[in-house]
């Protein structure tokens, strides 16, 4: 795999680090055990090896003066060979990633054509093969026969994948036969974590239905009328809308209230009489009964602890009296001590903002599935429904009574009951915005990392320079809430107007919907120089086993932007030489 430009800035700046630590390392490499020369085939290094040069060909036997071409070719066929297992390399680079074999040893630091071992001899790993989001350089999987890696230049690789690892070298389910010695490692860098997605906004409620806005134009729908039909009050006249503005925010309706309707007959009657005017005009003598008139409904509510309570149904007006009455030759309406006109419907609440979400708090992660994985952050918190208006109250109307002295106006069809404005409809609640993703935490960056092995694999001698984790992805922006739909008007008592007959309420406004809150912000990714899982605490660390330089841990994400709250800041990742867990 060729290196991207970033790769080789890095690998530039990895290997001026790498000069410079190759005048402090003891000299690990023995000339009296480890140098074979060209002409040396009487040697059991050359009799039993496989070998490998940038000049080589995988084509080749594989000698001396026939190398292969890549590593991989090499440890292909010392795997196959039961009497060759080792593969010695010569300096270059080799831009392949490896997967060691049980049982083959591989050996860098030799020189082209001469095959003399020095530390003068850089062999250099630096390609990449990836198991989804995560790199590897070297493989080194179930080794359990004695098996070595020695005297190489490895690199981690740069790793742009979101939240992806970069492990210079990955060992699973090996033992203490596998020996990782004498050996520059460079962590490459982890990728960066994924933003949070922004939460979405809540949608805006729906508005109430009603009488039409301008009052000079009647409304045959909303507005008072006279009943017709059989009788005083066919019950054909009767109405109720299903009004109030309908909306479901997920599966949960926030629907406003409809508002009062009106039924026929009327009820009232007066049971005290003049000669002249018909029922004596006094209060007492009337049976006052609410019927035709209903009252407005209340709004829904979603219910939840951050949702808003719906806006009551308001009351209708109470039913009047019209008599016809011989002293003034015509008909007379009588108002009841109550209230004639229909209330206007409550308002539905507001939903809650959603509350303020953390930033990812644990950067010192776990081991999932063989790989790494940096702490979690907490997504934003949605915003809670507003609740639905309530129906308007439906207004009064009129009872047509017979004055009895034989004038039978209201049974002979000559007069009717009158019927009120019919109520405007609530508007229902808006949704509340969603709260933001989180951010994802940033991968991490390994020069050595060991996990599912029975007892600890050998790594001594090597000099290890730390990587940088990545950063960690922004939390997503919380989305707004929507606004509450409005309320209609109700009917008015008729263009023109309707004798004995008063006006409807309005609906009231739902409410809106509560912001959501911004995701809480990744952390960033961890760089340790060896990390192991599951395989106690080995003496990697201690002594002069390993020599580590520290790298760069990822910074956290910023959390995600909220009109009210905004997501909390993850936790910059852990920065450590080793880490045994």
């Amino acid at each position: 795999m060729v290196p991207s430009s970033t790769a080789k800035l890095v690998r530039l700046c990895a290997l001026a680090l790498f000069a410079a630590a190759c005048c402090l390392r003891s000299n690990s490499l023995r000339a009296d055990s480890d140098v074979v020369y060209a002409n040396g085939f009487d040697s059991p290094l050359v009799a039993n090896a496989f070998f490998v040069s940038t000049q080589g060909l995988d084509t080749n036997p594989g000698t001396t003066d026939q190398p292969f071409l890549t590593i991989a070719k090499g440890i292909s066929a010392a795997a196959a060979d039961p009497l060759k297992r080792t593969v010695l390399v010569a300096e270059g680079t080799y831009s392949e990633s490896i997967a060691l074999a049980d049982g083959v040893s591989v050996l860098g630091q030799y020189q082209n054509g001469s095959w003399a071992r020095g530390l003068n001899f850089y062999t250099i790993i630096d390609g990449v093969s990836s198991v989804g989001n995560h790199d590897r350089t070297v493989v080194a999987s179930n080794i359990t026969s004695a098996t070595t890696i020695d005297g190489f230049v490895i690199f981690g690789s740069v790793n742009d994948k979101p939240g992806g690892n970069s492990y210079a070298i990955y060992v699973s389910g090996s033992n203490a036969n596998l020996h990782i010695t004498n050996n520059f490692i460079f962590g490459g860098r982890g990728g960066p974590g994924a933003d949070g997605s922004t939460g979405p906004d809540g949608l805006d409620g729906a508005a109430g239905s009603g009488r039409t806005s301008n009052l000079s134009i009647a409304d045959a729908a909303y507005d008072a009328k006279d009943a017709n039909g059989t009788g005083e009050c066919d019950v054909a006249n009767s109405r109720q809308y299903a009004n109030g503005g309908m909306l479901t925010c997920g599966a949960t309706p926030v629907d406003g209230g409809s508002g009062g309707g009106n039924l026929c007959p009327a009820m009232s009657f007066c049971d005290l009489w003049d000669a002249n005017f018909g029922c004596l005009q006094n209060t007492s003598n009337f049976h006052w009964t609410k019927y035709t008139a209903l009252d407005g409904a209340s709004g829904t509510t979603a219910g939840g602890v951050t949702d808003g309570a719906a806006g009551p149904g308001a009351a209708s007006g109470d039913d009047m009296i019209q008599i016809f009455a011989n002293f003034y030759g015509g008909y007379i309406c009588y108002i009841p001590p109550g209230t004639t006109y229909g209330l206007n419907g409550g308002n539905g609440s507001d939903g809650e903002h959603g509350s303020a979400a953390a930033g990812c708090s644990v950067a010192s992660g776990t081991v999932v599935g063989g790989d790494w994985v940096g702490g979690a952050a907490p997504a934003g918190i949605s915003g809670g429904h507003g609740g639905g208006g309530g129906g308007g109250g439906a207004g009064g109307g009129g009872k047509c009574e017979n004055d009895g002295h034989g004038h039978t106006a209201c049974t002979d069809g000559g007069g009717k009951d009158t019927l009120g404005g019919h109520g405007g409809g609530g508007g229902s609640g808006a949704c509340g915005g969603a709260g933001g993703a989180a951010g994802n935490s940033g991968g991490g960056a390994f020069g050595v990392f060991i996990v599912g092995s029975s007892t600890a694999p050998v790594v001594s001698g090597n000099t290890l320079f730390g990587g940088s984790g990545g950063r960690g992805g922004a939390g997503g922006n919380g989305g707004a809430g929507g606004i509450g739909g409005l309320g209609a008007i109700g009917g008015t008592t008729g263009v023109p107007v309707i004798f004995c007959t008063d006006i409807a309420g309005q609906g009231g406004n739902g409410g809106d919907g509560g912001d959501g809150s911004g995701g809480g912000g990744g952390c960033g990714g961890a760089s340790y120089g060896i990390y192991t899982f599951g395989i106690g605490t080995p003496v990697y660390c201690t002594g002069t086993n390993n020599t580590i330089v520290d790298g760069a841990a990822g910074s956290g994400g910023s959390g995600g932007l909220s009109l009210v709250n905004t997501g909390g800041s993850g936790a910059s990742g852990v920065l450590a030489g080793c880490s045994f867990n």
